[in-house]
């Protein structure tokens, strides 16, 4: 009986311990040689309405994400927030 008393005490503890660490948060700026791009494959820069739209959900996103520390953003929580809009990092084109 003592022992299933030891056990039920440990099961919950358990599932903490299981359970894996977040991943580490992402600080600085978006590398020079990264664009955004948007999922849907629609171009930005033929279409002036998607570029202005892209230039707010930026601005939004930038703004939500940064720190007390200049030019040094939430990497983690500024990706996520412009996925969320419909947009992902891309190699710039040459």
């Amino acid at each position: 009986m003592r022992r299933a008393l030891v056990l039920l005490a440990l099961f919950p503890l358990a599932a903490c311990v299981s359970a894996p660490p977040p991943p580490p948060r992402e600080y600085g700026e978006i590398p020079a040689n990264k664009v955004w791009a948007r999922k849907d494959g629609q171009m930005m820069s033929s279409n002036p309405a998607l570029l202005a739209q892209g230039k707010t959900d930026l601005a939004t996103c930038r703004k939500e994400s940064e720190t007390d520390q200049p030019n040094r953003l939430d990497l983690t929580n500024f990706k996520g927030c412009m996925d969320g809009k419909g947009y992902y990092l891309i190699d710039r084109q040459a």
